[in-house]
C-alpha cells in the first residue's frame, strides 16, 4: 500500500529541478574532460609499448637463442 507524501517529502519546485539538472551537466561536462585527458594519456602509453616491443622483436629475432638464454637467466 502506497504511503501519503509527507511534508518534508513535498515535490520538488521546478527551480529545484533545475539546479539538479544544471549539477548533472556539470558533473558530466568534469568527467567528459577527465576522460578525454585519461584516452590521451592511454593513446601514448599504447604507443610507447608499441615501440618498446617492436623494438625488442627486432632485436630478439636476430639474436633469438641469446636472447631466450638472457629471458631464463631472469626468470
Amino acid at each position: 500500500m502506497r504511503s501519503k507524501i509527507q511534508p518534508s517529502e513535498a515535490p520538488y519546485q521546478n527551480r529545484e529541478i533545475r539546479e539538479m539538472v544544471d549539477d548533472v551537466r556539470n558533473s558530466l561536462t568534469r568527467i567528459e574532460l577527465q576522460t578525454t585527458r585519461t584516452n590521451g594519456r592511454v593513446t601514448k602509453l599504447e604507443r610507447t609499448m608499441l615501440i618498446i616491443v617492436t623494438g625488442t622483436a627486432v632485436y630478439a629475432v636476430p639474436h633469438l637463442p641469446g636472447f631466450i638464454a638472457a629471458i631464463l637467466a631472469v626468470l
